[in-house]
């Protein structure tokens, strides 16, 4: 979550704690950014063959194979998207922005 502070009476600041990004980003919402992104591209169909559920299926599979293996032993991470995955900093990038753009204020 954003840590806020008041700079001055009119101005607030806010900065944004990355240490954990990945593990921090909310699968379910960024997906739904994503997908409501991907729903608005309307060159989708004509670069890929797959329709928006089943690229959202492949999303989904990305984000929430959180397995991994320590010291020998497989765990599964239970909070936030997969370290590991390729497509990961794609996601948390675009999760930001909407983010960010939704507690900017109108101009």
């Amino acid at each position: 979550m954003p840590k806020r502070s008041r700079d001055t009476p009119t101005r607030t600041m806010i900065s944004y704690d990355v240490s954990a990004l990945f593990t921090s980003i909310p699968t379910c919402e960024a997906k739904k950014v994503i997908r409501d992104r991907m729903k608005k591209d309307k060159t989708l169909p004509t670069r890929w063959e797959l329709n928006l559920d089943q690229l959202v299926t492949l999303l989904e599979v990305c984000l929430d194979t959180t397995y991994f293996m320590l010291d020998g032993q497989f765990y599964c991470s239970t909070h936030g998207a997969a370290t590991g995955s390729p497509v990961t900093p794609t996601v948390a990038n675009m999760y930001k922005k909407n983010l960010k753009r939704k507690q900017q204020p109108a101009l």
